[in-house]
């Protein structure tokens, strides 16, 4: 709802890779008031979260190799996703799954430490 003049609103939700993290930005605009409000974060919440995955599907994250120092790549997981090594070893073929960004960037992030891997869409 504006908070202008009370008219029914759009917002449109958009996630994108910034300097190795995960970027949020908000666009609000109503049709009645010309009323525009845009709001960046690098913490998306629910609503966005939802609206983003309905728009682009749900992603899995799969590591096909752990690299010539595993244990790098292991590190990367645990303080990522809190997996411990025998975990992480066990989950490898779908080790995380949500929007698609999040992923690049964990993948990134664990291709930088030797790993190799790929992001795949839930069909």
């Amino acid at each position: 709802m504006c908070p202008r003049c009370a008219a029914a609103i759009q917002v449109y939700h958009h996630v994108c890779r910034r300097e190795g993290s995960v970027w949020w930005s908000e666009s609000i605009r109503c049709d009645r008031c010309g009323m525009m409000q845009e709001a960046d974060s690098d913490a998306g919440d629910p609503a966005a979260r939802a609206a983003i995955l309905a728009a682009n599907g749900r992603w899995v994250l799969a590591v096909t190799d752990l690299g010539r120092v595993p244990i790098r790549v292991l590190r990367v997981i645990r303080d990522e996703l809190g997996y411990r090594p025998a975990e992480a070893r066990a989950r490898l073929e779908r080790l995380a799954s949500g929007i698609r960004t999040e992923l690049e960037v964990l993948l990134a992030k664990l291709v930088e430490e030797g790993a190799t891997g790929e992001c795949r869409r839930v069909e």
